[in-house]
């Protein structure tokens, strides 16, 4: 039966990796030999199968002088047969620095490091990578970059221990990785030491879950973030506005992670608003100022289908949140969670289901210009559920009357401005946005370039100032 000390297969359960592979393999084997020699008619056919086993599989067992000399071989072993990943060479490699009293301790201290990659689903060798990337002198002469992948992790640690000094301090080392993961897995929940971030989530809002492009930054940026909080989340507003021009422009990936490991050089000797400020100027401004042109024309090119939906949601609530704390003359930054919600859906303002009564008024009954302009993200903005729920296919005049309803200005102003004084907020707000008595073609057009210049001002480059 499927009973080990008593205990039901599926009663079993454990914190580790390790525990878990081990248990997943018992059930494997016992669910094996149930399959196949479960029924009594099928005992004779277990007798031979378990001769077949004993009698094949050889176990070697090697015997060594000291746990040095037991490292080594195990990590020949391994260079020779199914290779380990970087992550457990490195754990054999530092366990073959102490003797074997302090093996409880460095374990201890191993297992710390590890957890909260574990537990957040992170791989440790992706973080290690990124890690090195970000604290070490990781040059290639023969690439003549600084990026390290994941099969030279290994193979570079052994060759730069000048660097990382993990023979003489193996515990100090490890202290240095269990720090580091632990505020790796935090900013990837956009989160410091568990606090939320407006700046960190905007972030993770942006470029999403599965992009890990930005850690060999935000790694390079740990000494900033001690030194100064206030520092850091401009560098990290930067880092935003950088990647939503990166995001626009269509900047390949892997040009991204190699600029990001060269600039790390230099980010993590920046400590203050000086040398940050010296460090946007040299590297983030040049690579904005040399897209800008590629940037104008490809968001007049945006529309409902060319970005991810999530993307699509959060840029848009970025302009909502942005116009309507403008309005009311609040500067501060807040987290924008709410307006993502499922209860706020996108609107498509020329409906997205139409009859040929709009086809015609729209577009001449030209079904492929009316599928053009309803995309468009000019004509795309956030609208609370009920409100939307309200709308059906009506077309704009019909429209205009229920968007007043809405609590997001840039939404309401499709059906005319609020009254403010020549200089108070609601007037300067104002000037941003345009005012609509149609819709059509060159409404939808003048909209997306009114959007344009809002995101400009939400992502916007510049200096820290205090």
């Amino acid at each position: 039966e499927k009973i080990i000390d008593g205990t039901h297969a599926d009663d079993l359960s454990t914190d580790t990796i390790s525990g878990g592979n081990l248990i997943g393999a018992y059930r494997n084997t016992t669910e094996f030999l149930d399959t196949n020699y479960g029924k009594e008619a099928d005992r004779k056919g277990l007798v031979k199968f378990y001769g077949y086993f004993v009698n094949s599989v050889k176990l070697v067992q090697i015997a060594t002088q000291d746990i040095e000399s037991a490292l080594k071989i195990f990590e020949t072993i391994n260079d020779r047969g199914i290779g380990l990943d970087s992550v457990d060479l490195l754990k054999n490699l530092l366990f073959a620095q102490v003797p074997r009293e302090e093996f409880k301790t460095i374990r201890s201290q191993w297992m710390a490091f590890k957890k909260p990659l574990d537990k957040a689903k992170e791989r440790p060798l992706r973080f290690l990578r990124y890690y090195l990337m970000s604290a070490y002198d990781t040059f290639s002469k023969s690439r003549k970059d600084y990026i390290l992948r994941e099969d030279d992790v290994y193979g570079w640690l052994r060759s730069n221990d000048d660097q990382c000094a993990y023979k003489e301090k193996p515990s100090k080392f490890i202290e240095k990785l269990e720090h580091a993961a632990n505020y790796y897995v935090d900013t990837s929940k956009g989160k410091l030491e568990g606090i939320d971030v407006v700046e960190l989530a905007n972030l993770q809002y942006l470029v999403g879950s599965g992009s890990k492009q930005q850690a060999a930054l935000l790694l390079s940026a740990m000494p900033l973030r001690e030194k100064s909080k206030k520092v850091f989340y401009h560098f990290v507003e930067q880092l935003e506005t950088l990647f939503f021009y990166y995001i626009l422009t269509k900047e390949p990936a892997k040009l991204i992670e190699r600029r990001f490991a060269n600039w790390s050089q230099y980010l993590r000797l920046v400590k203050d608003a000086t040398s940050l400020n010296k460090f946007l100027e040299e590297h983030f401004f040049p690579d904005i100022k040399d897209r800008e042109k590629s940037f104008d024309f490809q968001f007049s090119q945006l529309t409902y289908t060319s970005l991810p939906k999530y993307r699509l949601k959060y840029i848009l609530a970025r302009m909502t949140q942005y116009i309507n704390k403008a309005r009311l003359g609040d500067h501060s930054r807040s987290p924008v969670d709410e307006l993502l919600k499922g209860a706020i859906h996108i609107e498509h303002i020329l409906p997205f289901s139409f009859n040929q009564e709009l086809l015609d008024i729209f577009a001449a009954g030209d079904r492929s210009i009316y599928e053009e302009y309803r995309n468009k993200l000019g004509n795309l903005t956030l609208l609370e559920r009920p409100i939307n729920a309200s709308l059906g296919r009506d077309f704009f005049h019909k429209k205009q009357e229920k968007y007043k309803a809405s609590d997001f200005y840039i939404t309401k102003t499709l059906s005319g401005f609020d009254d403010g004084g020549k200089k108070d907020s609601i007037s300067r707000t104002n000037t941003l946005l345009l005012e609509f008595s149609a819709w059509k073609k060159e409404d939808i057009d003048n909209r997306q370039i009114m959007l344009r210049e809002i995101s400009k001002l939400v992502w916007k480059y510049a200096l820290y100032e205090k």
